[in-house]
């Protein structure tokens, strides 16, 4: 298995797609981890975030974005690490910590579930990732033109899925 970070996969996914499907150059590829900003810019409409609990595990290849807690879990020879932060008076920062850093590798698929709780408009709320993503398995290929085919396939069921939902 080659060892490339997540942007890299990015790039190089992007290059075949658009490779392949030339008339759909203007799609984005996105990934799990980039729903971050949006999870930043829903915790900001909180007055305090209460408790963050995440289940992650090391990041395999490595990435700069987790550096803090990488470190911690590989430097303990963990597999799987569950944390809890908790401050209810005065509330937790999460943007820039190693909290942050836990829910955005879970979020990025090292991991299980992450649960963030907090005020909002007075009231406790709470944010549970498998509400914010869904995970699905696609079959690999040393073949690039295969590969393609079966995200492309993919993309389409999904896309189905949700047309008959609306």
């Amino acid at each position: 298995m080659p060892n490339i970070s997540i942007n890299q996969f990015k790039e190089i996914f992007t290059r075949m797609y658009v490779d392949y499907f030339d008339d759909f150059s203007s799609v984005s590829i996105g990934l799990t981890g980039e729903n971050m900003d949006k999870i930043y810019e829903l915790l900001e409409q909180y007055e305090k975030i209460t408790e963050v609990k995440v289940k992650v595990s090391p990041p395999n290849p490595h990435d700069t974005e987790f550096k803090r807690l990488e470190f911690l879990l590989d430097e303990s020879n963990t597999d799987e690490g569950v944390f809890k932060f908790k401050n209810k008076e005065k509330g937790l920062k999460v943007k820039g910590t190693i909290i942050g850093e836990g829910v955005a590798l879970s979020n990025a698929g090292y991991g299980e579930d992450y649960t963030i709780s907090g005020i909002r408009e007075g009231e406790l709320d709470i944010i549970r990732s498998k509400d914010q993503r869904l995970i699905r398995v696609v079959e690999t290929s040393d073949e690039p033109e295969d590969l393609v085919v079966s995200y492309w396939d993919t993309l389409k069921e999904l896309s189905e899925r949700r047309m008959k939902k609306l």
